[in-house]
């Protein structure tokens, strides 16, 4: 592997689901809210795990109410894990318009 792309705060493991960011300059401080809503969307268990040993309880609900992009189904199941209401995430609460093509 190419070290200039390794990060030495976040597991390689970790790599694919920042395909699109620069892997090495990912602060896993400066950027929490990204990383872990991203592992919440793509994640496999060894990513999740790795989330709730990193990240404190308060950082994952946050993520959870206030994510735009994680959708329903995942956001259901981390209130069920979490104890939060479904009525205090953006998810549940705002509806987006379908914008669809007209063509």
């Amino acid at each position: 592997m190419n070290e200039l792309q390794e990060n030495p705060n976040i597991p390689q493991y970790m790599k694919y689901l920042f395909w699109d960011t620069d892997f090495s300059k990912l602060d896993n401080e400066k950027y929490w809210f990204y990383i872990i809503e991203r592992a919440f969307q793509l994640g496999r268990p060894e990513q999740i795990r790795w989330i709730e040993l990193t990240y404190n309880e308060e950082q994952i609900k946050e993520v959870v109410k206030k994510s735009k992009i994680l959708d329903r189904k995942t956001v259901n199941f981390w209130c069920l894990i979490y104890s939060i209401k479904r009525e205090e995430t953006v998810c549940f609460t705002k509806q987006y318009p379908n914008l669809l093509w007209e063509y």
